[in-house]
């Protein structure tokens, strides 16, 4: 194993000629954003670079510069949301520029899992090649957590691990936690932990867009509604973070690590 290829500190002589070895890129997606009291806002950036980083030094991909805000929907302090159609836009002109450098296979890694922000990186994704027919590139976007077929939010990994897994465990909770305790220990602050009463903590378990106050000013289904974190969360954490461990974070960083390098060897044959 060798040390992950960070783009950041590279020079162009040396980007000029990793690009002719390699035309590869891998852009991790973060998102600035609460997760309760006892983790800190870069949890989702953790994630994705990470995981990048870890693949880099498994194969010698770059890693490029974390893209830091996103949308999260959630409104307590600590979040920075910028709007999914911005995000869109501004993920364009990155893939943009790498094209123009003659970068062929574009990875964008997410950390972070809110339904409105992969919903529109996904559709920037779908039109990114119809908009831009003449580009020769590979467009992927892989999101490091997706629902499984049995109901309970993954990250990605083999069938063995996903047994580590909670149902009704998201944001904040045992993965997130656990993960936080294998990349920096030293920013959990499990003496911290705290939840919302406990009706709301369970409602939020049961569905995590729960913490939405979506009211509609007449009632039709024509009209757009008005959504707005609810008042009564506090805290904001969906899931039992009080079951994490070094050692799960660790085991699921792995398999995660093995299941990206699949999906990125499939990329790079063509």
């Amino acid at each position: 194993m060798q040390k992950p290829r960070i783009w950041a500190h590279m020079t162009v002589q040396e980007i000029r000629e990793y690009l002719k070895e390699r035309p590869t890129a891998i852009l991790p997606i973060g998102c600035t954003e609460q997760h309760g009291y006892h983790l800190p806002t870069n949890v989702d950036i953790l994630n994705a670079e990470e995981m990048a980083k870890r693949v880099s030094a498994e194969t010698g991909i770059a890693v490029l510069p974390t893209v830091n805000y996103t949308y999260s929907g959630g409104e307590l302090p600590g979040t920075v949301n910028v709007s999914p159609n911005i995000i869109a836009l501004y993920l364009e002109e990155i893939c943009l520029s790498l094209a123009a450098q003659k970068v062929k296979n574009i990875i964008l890694l997410l950390g972070h899992g809110g339904s409105e922000n992969n919903q529109a990186i996904m559709a920037f994704r779908d039109l990114f090649l119809r908009k831009h027919r003449h580009l020769e590139v590979v467009l992927a976007v892989i999101p490091l957590f997706a629902m499984g077929d049995d109901g309970v939010l993954h990250m990605l990994c083999d069938n063995e691990t996903r047994k580590l897994y909670k149902p009704n465990d998201w944001h904040a909770g045992k993965t997130e936690t656990s993960l936080m305790l294998y990349w920096e220990p030293d920013l959990v602050h499990m003496d911290r932990l705290t939840q919302d009463s406990k009706g709301m903590a369970e409602l939020m378990r049961i569905d995590p867009d729960a913490y939405q106050d979506i009211q509609k000013p007449v009632d039709s289904p024509y009209v757009a509604p008005r959504a707005m974190q609810r008042k009564e969360i506090q805290v904001g954490v969906m899931g039992y973070p009080e079951e994490a461990t070094a050692e799960i974070g660790e085991r699921m960083a792995q398999s995660g690590v093995k299941e990206l390098l699949k999906i990125i060897k499939n990329i790079e044959r063509r």
